[in-house]
């Protein structure tokens, strides 16, 4: 059956808010204990690294330019070995779906709903996800479109409104304490921009790959920007400061005295926000249910998407028992988890596949 398809300027906005929706919340805290102010030359660094990685990523899905991950690993590797590769990054989907939907659950708990049950926060973005799922790839990526712009409008406008209370002079002196706290910097935010691997799963829905590839350059290159803008929250409290907040993007938009222009900015920042978790939600559910579907060679993937939420709803509320431990699983243990499933994993399947070619053509 032929695949739906996408553009390349949706597979871009897909891809930059798969990213940044999930790291523009916890994240700059987390690079302001890690690098302190030197937190922009741990972007610049780990924006360098990803364009490279992508050449990874791009040559291993032109190699099956019609196929998603799991219908091609067991080429690569055989069916056995092809089809368990697909249950761990089905594994890995459930799992990043779990850790998403606990730190939504937890900020909304924090910021907004501190009376509404964890369990009925995380139920409610899983079910709309499930919905979004269910109508396939074209219709998440065309809601994506719509929420893209309005999302990056508001980006601009915090940046623009907070420009005055930022202090360049708390970004020096640069390298003061050498160059180890940039370098774990790098490792988080690389780890971060790493989910552009998504590719590999969306590459074969792009309506036009001859632009894959510049694609993918300015996904990379506007999420740099983005991390970039994020890092500006050290420019407005400095590093000591930022490292001690729990959620520093809430606290860089409510220093905006816009109370005659607009009420509660932070609310409208937050519902995009939600917007953005949803996208990421139900391309999570979608993917996971697409791989089940090649793994165990059925029809159609929908019959997945319900027993995957029923999965991630109780596996998201007693993995983490706070907000405290979700934030320690970020800063500690999803960088490796990350750099497993995106980097060192496709780097091993586009060597065997290389290798694996032109041993068939002996034969």
């Amino acid at each position: 059956m032929a695949k739906k398809r996408i553009s390349v300027s949706q597979t871009i906005f897909l891809q930059i808010i798969f990213v940044i929706s999930t790291t523009d919340i916890f994240i700059p805290a987390i690079i302001a204990r890690q690098a302190g102010r030197d937190g922009w030359i741990s972007v610049i660094i780990a924006t360098i690294i990803t364009i490279f990685s992508s050449f990874i990523w791009l040559s291993l899905a032109s190699k099956f330019p019609n196929e998603t991950l799991p219908e091609y690993l067991p080429k690569i590797f055989g069916q056995p070995i092809g089809k368990f590769l697909g249950i761990l990054y089905t594994f890995f989907f459930i799992y990043n779906n779990a850790l998403i939907s606990r730190e939504f659950g937890a900020l909304m708990s924090v910021a907004f709903l501190p009376l509404t049950p964890i369990v009925v926060l995380i139920a409610a973005i899983s079910v709309v996800s499930i919905y979004a799922a269910f109508e396939d790839i074209e219709v998440i990526a065309r809601t994506n479109e719509t929420l893209f712009p309005i999302g990056i409008l508001l980006l601009l406008i915090v940046t623009l409104f907070t420009s005055r209370y930022m202090k360049f002079d708390n970004f020096l002196p640069v390298l003061e304490n050498g160059i180890k706290p940039p370098s774990l910097g790098t490792i988080t935010v690389y780890s971060c921009m790493g989910e552009c691997s998504i590719i590999l799963y969306l590459y074969p829905f792009i309506n036009n790959k001859d632009k894959a590839k510049r694609g993918m350059m300015i996904t990379i290159t506007l999420l740099g920007v983005s991390f970039l803008l994020g890092a500006l929250v050290i420019a407005i409290f400095g590093a000591e400061f930022t490292a001690d907040l729990m959620i520093p993007t809430l606290e860089m938009v409510q220093v905006i005295d816009l109370a005659n222009f607009i009420q509660r900015l932070d609310a409208i920042i937050m519902s995009i926000w939600v917007g953005g978790i949803f996208i990421k939600l139900a391309l999570y559910f979608y993917l996971a249910a697409l791989t089940l579907k090649y793994v165990l060679n059925v029809k159609s993937y929908k019959a997945f998407l319900i027993p995957l939420a029923g999965i991630t709803i109780p596996l998201s509320v007693l993995s983490f028992e706070s907000v405290t431990e979700v934030v320690i699983f970020l800063e500690k243990i999803l960088p490796f988890f990350f750099l497993t499933q995106e980097v060192l994993l496709p780097l091993i399947f586009l060597i065997v596949s290389v290798i694996k070619k032109p041993y068939k053509q002996r034969r």
